[in-house]
């Protein structure tokens, strides 16, 4: 190894070390400088030793202490002295970037006779960004410079400027393509320290892509790290680059997805194609992005969504998919409708449930979706069912009343029938309180169930216990297993009150969930008393009350609101409101519409909007609770 290609490796170790560049940039300015000596001073090192060697004859110098201990002083004196000077220098810098005056000084300092002026001005001119445009003659003049410093800091200059202008753009591909290693090296760190600023161009692409077939070497990680940091131009070549780097190696693959999502429209088809390959990967997570970017691409461009309409085959699920959203999105007319028809009837369910949810959530005439709906109700599998019976209940606007024999023969079926007794009840409350009892006998086991189901269902038994005695009856049993038995089930049960707001008219059933909000079961506690907050009945003031100062905050929040729902009611409560609308927390309550979301409550807010309710004041601005991130994500 010549004694360059040993400063720059040692530049290199020190560029490419684990202190970041922007916070530690006076530490790699000084350390560059610092090997700029320490390969001069290596070289005074090589003058000593041969000078060593002719005058002892040719005797190896570790033989003599004197010349090797001297030799070593002062290298670590030099580097030293010059880490110290650079130090200084950087802390001349000023912090914004330089003006175009500040620039043609730069350039007049690369001309300097100085080393270390030199060095400084190329620094200055990589830290310039666009600005340094102008300064691109000078620092392709100083690539040549004797000093390895100089060299360095012109070559992350020229490579951060290959967006901007031609010059520096065939300069970095001639340092890519080029036998130095280690200068091939600064400029792919350069690159990647310009991060989303830096725009890559198809030839420097071309060559990235190609480094990064061996992520295992310094230039392989580097080049991947640049494609996952920095923009690629949008253009049709750029979209063919990358769709023929497709490599079985993930963590490429996956870059390359990224930067052909940028492709479009200038990709167009290409980039079309290129996903539905890459949806064939097999990795099960570049499958998985490849799939979501073109489902993305597809709901956001035409042009897309025509292709994957007029291109794409019927072996792959997920391309059956990504053709139905393309039809789905670009027209809505007769011949879309059968479309999707003739894809409920696919033979992979997953299939027809999107064709479903497709149709229910489009602009057809009611008739007709409620018409399809019914026809996926019989379906042969039980997921398509469930979720076609999901997708009724979340349009309960449609005119069902034309089919309520259909909907009341469809709830013998465990699947479907939880999910529609909540519209059988709006439409036929006698008919679904008959139904009840059996869904509720069904639902309410130690066995796993479907908890969306018995939220549904366990909102229409407590409304319409009133009304029937045999659903009295299975909703108090139901209160009183489902605690010990399946304590999940029953809290969903209870949820699912809160979701409808439903108004609890028997005293018995009332008093039971008085007793599980006062019990020790920790989990269903808060949810019994947001039940009762829902009920505005005077009697559960002091339940309110009492849990105002509870250290579990699960139970604040509860209480809060049923003293405001309480309203006038509640006046005696006014003083304990008052001290918490000074509490300057926020509490975290389950979201009783998604029990796998918090809400953050401003107890300040909370507070002050019970005050209003209670003196019968309308409050300034409702309070809306900002959602968290969902506690599985």
């Amino acid at each position: 190894m010549t004694d360059r290609s040993i400063g720059r490796l040692l530049s290199w170790e020190l560029l490419s070390s684990t202190t970041p560049l922007p916070t530690a940039a006076g530490l790699c300015y000084s350390g560059r400088c610092a090997v700029h000596f320490g390969f001069w001073i290596k070289l005074l090192g090589n003058t000593h030793t041969e000078a060593a060697q002719s005058r002892y004859g040719g005797r190896a110098m570790t033989r003599q202490p004197a010349v090797f201990w001297s030799v070593g002083v002062c290298w670590v004196l030099e580097c030293l002295a010059c880490c110290f000077h650079s130090w200084y220098c950087l802390a001349q810098q000023p912090a914004d970037p330089p003006s175009k005056e500040r620039v043609l000084q730069c350039i007049e300092g690369l001309k300097s006779k100085n080393a270390v002026e030199r060095a400084r001005a190329a620094e200055l001119l990589a830290q310039a960004g666009k600005a340094a445009v102008p300064a691109i003659p000078a620092l392709r003049e100083a690539t040549h410079d004797a000093v390895p410093a100089v060299q360095i800091a012109a070559v992350r200059a020229l490579a951060q400027l290959s967006a901007f202008d031609r010059d520096a753009d065939s300069f970095t591909v001639q340092m890519l393509d080029g036998p130095d290693r280690h200068l091939r090296l600064v400029a792919l760190d350069a690159l990647a320290e310009a991060g989303k600023g830096c725009i890559l161009t198809e030839e420097i692409l071309l060559r990235l892509l190609r480094f990064a077939r061996e992520p295992t070497t310094n230039q392989g990680e580097l080049a991947l790290q640049v494609l996952q940091q920095c923009q690629v131009r949008n253009s049709r070549k750029s979209a063919e680059i990358l769709a023929q780097h497709l490599r079985p190696e993930p963590a490429l693959t996956n870059a390359v997805i990224i930067r052909l999502v940028q492709q479009v429209p200038a990709g167009g088809s290409i980039t079309a194609e290129a996903l539905c390959k890459a949806m064939s990967h097999p990795d099960v997570q570049i499958r998985a992005t490849a799939t979501q970017a073109l489902f993305h691409l597809v709901a956001e461009h035409n042009e897309i969504a025509d292709w994957v309409r007029l291109n794409t085959h019927y072996q792959d699920q997920r391309l059956r998919i990504a053709r139905l959203l393309g039809e789905w999105k670009n027209t809505r007319d007769r011949r879309t409708l059968e479309y999707l028809l003739e894809h409920c009837q696919d033979g992979d369910p997953v299939v027809r449930m999107v064709a479903y949810a497709y149709l229910a959530g489009s602009d057809f005439s009611p008739e007709e979706k409620i018409k399809v709906l019914l026809r996926g109700l019989k379906d042969g599998d039980s997921r398509v069912r469930r979720n076609v019976a999901r997708l009724a209940l979340q349009h309960r606007e449609l005119p069902w009343r034309t089919v309520l024999a259909d909907l009341e023969t469809r709830l013998r079926d465990p699947v479907v029938g939880p999910y529609l007794v909540r519209l059988v009840a709006d439409l036929d409350p006698d008919a679904a309180a008959r139904e009840l009892p059996f869904l509720l006998a069904d639902l309410c086991s130690p066995r796993p169930v479907d908890q969306g189901a018995i939220a549904t269902v366990g909102a229409c038994a407590m409304e319409l216990a009133s009304k029937s005695p045999a659903v009295r009856r299975q909703v108090l049993q139901a209160l009183k297993e489902l605690p010990s038995m399946n304590w999940l089930a029953c809290r969903n049960f209870l949820l699912g009150c809160v979701s409808y707001r439903v108004r609890i008219a028997d005293d018995e059933i009332r008093q039971h969930l008085v007793a599980l909000a006062k019990g020790d079961k920790s989990l269903l506690a808060p949810v019994a008393l947001l039940v009762l907050a829902e009920q505005p009945d005077a009697a559960l003031l002091p339940l309110f009350v009492r849990h105002l100062g509870s250290n579990d905050t699960q139970l604040v929040v509860p209480a809060i609101i049923g003293l405001g729902n309480l309203g006038p009611a509640a006046k005696e409560a006014l003083p304990l409101l008052h001290k918490l609308a000074e509490d300057k927390r926020t509490l975290t309550y389950i979201d009783p519409v998604n029990s796998n979301r918090l809400l953050a409550y401003p107890i300040e807010k909370l507070a002050t909007e019970a005050i209003h309710k209670i003196q019968e004041q309308k409050p300034a601005k409702p309070l809306a609770p900002s959602p968290k991130p969902e506690r599985g994500s």
